[in-house]
């Protein structure tokens, strides 16, 4: 059964963050059914640890074994057997831009805070305290801001982006972690695509389980810098709040906030401007200019740029995904043809199966 898969010898002491990931994409789900209908079969269910780890308590240590986490999306099946210690990662198909995990993301402002002195202590919470402070985290501004324009096209539309917004909430709250920030910001030059994901994929990290320890890098700390997600992901919906009100008192008018940005008609087609408009740390831009929006809810829009490329945002998978698969060669307007979406559960008989939005 798992002559195929990467992992490690058998260990009295061993820890998951050792064990090599095979990492296993929803469209291969009934691979990663197959296993863990074997391990149920064969194999002692345990439960996870408080760290989500597998147990190596001496009870359990003497048995074949396995352990569930289940996550938002995101199943983990950690195996202890004769064969040897593995680690599956059921989970969404990494974008290609974005390779970067938010455990490395973490670390790569650790390295970077040590390189320039900084010492981050002070920003560490409990894991009790940082639960508390993540309770209190509010989730992203991802709104329609103007329904009445569902399924119609609107021209002369406009997008704002707030420059790299998690990491310029913080610098605006911690004035002292500027140099830190503004250092990581301007590696974005030479490595983009990478810089841009570690600023935004580690505040995620950061209030979650899976927080690496400041002191201790090879190990978690649960929500040990939730303080900071805190700043950074309220801070940027207090900001989406006020442009959108601005926008709406200099005639313009929001239609879409995603996260760190606004979509907005402009009957003048003309762009926004502001004293903050640059491509610093803290500033925005306009990203998209007098294209064609078309959207179908908060999550499924396209638009139409004025050379006539489309692009198209759509989370989760759709129905017509399994007729163009290839999202480039969707033409404008397909997005209302889209169909149903679908979310992934669990259930202890059959494994991980698919859930279609309408059936819910």
């Amino acid at each position: 059964m798992f002559e195929k898969y990467k992992g490690k010898p058998v260990s009295t002491q061993i820890n998951k963050k050792m064990l090599p990931i095979n990492e296993i994409n929803f469209d291969r789900v009934e691979e990663f059914n197959k296993i863990y209908l074997y391990c149920k079969k064969h194999f002692r269910r345990v439960e996870p640890t408080p760290s989500k780890g597998i147990s190596v308590k001496a009870s359990e240590r003497y048995h074949e074994r396995y352990c569930l986490v289940l996550g938002n999306q995101r199943y983990e099946l950690i195996v202890i057997c004769r064969s040897g210690c593995f680690r599956f990662v059921l989970k969404n198909k990494r974008s290609e831009d974005n390779i970067v995990k938010g455990t490395t993301s973490v670390r790569e402002i650790y390295k970077e805070a040590d390189s320039l002195g900084l010492d981050l202590t002070k920003y560490m919470s409990t894991p009790e305290e940082g639960k508390n402070i993540k309770e209190c985290i509010e989730p992203p501004h991802i709104e329609i801001l103007m329904p009445l324009m569902i399924g119609r096209p609107i021209e002369h539309v406009y997008h704002m982006d707030l420059n790299s917004s998690y990491a310029s909430r913080i610098v605006e709250a911690y004035p002292e972690l500027k140099a830190l920030f503004v250092s990581l910001y301007l590696k974005r030059k030479d490595n983009n695509n990478y810089f841009k994901h570690v600023l935004t994929n580690s505040i995620g990290c950061m209030q979650s389980e899976f927080c690496p320890d400041y002191k201790v890098r090879f190990h978690t700390s649960r929500y040990q810098f939730a303080k900071l997600s805190r700043v950074a992901i309220n801070g940027t919906r207090d900001l989406i709040e006020y442009y959108i009100e601005t926008l709406k008192k200099k005639g313009f008018v929001p239609l879409l906030s995603n996260t760190d940005g606004i979509w907005y008609y402009s009957a003048k087609g003309r762009p926004f401007h502001d004293k903050n408009e640059g491509t610093s740390l803290g500033c925005w831009k306009t990203d998209w200019e007098d294209v064609v929006l078309l959207y179908k809810s908060v999550g499924a829009y396209q638009f139409k740029c004025p050379d006539g490329h489309v692009e198209t945002r759509l989370r989760g998978i759709s129905k017509l995904d399994a007729e163009k698969p290839d999202r480039s060669t969707w033409e404008f307007g397909d997005i209302m043809k889209s169909g149903d979406t679908c979310l992934w559960s669990f259930d202890e008989k059959k494994g991980v199966y698919k859930v279609w939005l309408s059936e819910l």
